[in-house]
């Protein structure tokens, strides 16, 4: 499973499937606010939604994902441990 998958459903308490739903909800409005050539690597950053990313994406992804569950995490109440 994606890292930010599983970042977003243990801060929100949903389950994958909703949380696979949020991620890609998430990504496609992303892509929506960005250029036409940086929009084409989001999804390389984000990865396969339904296997595990890269290595090398998911290191340069860290940041951005723990930023994205912190504001997730914080709408559904849920505080960083």
């Amino acid at each position: 499973m994606n890292e930010l998958v599983q970042i977003v459903q243990q801060k929100s308490g949903l389950s994958e499937e909703q949380s696979i739903e949020i991620v890609k909800a998430v990504v496609a409005f992303v892509k929506t606010k960005l250029p036409a050539g940086l929009a084409s690597h989001v999804d390389g950053l984000v990865g396969d939604l339904g296997g595990a990313a890269p290595a090398a994406t998911a290191t340069a992804g860290t940041d951005a994902s723990g930023m994205l569950s912190s504001v997730i995490g914080n709408m559904f109440g849920k505080k960083e441990a």
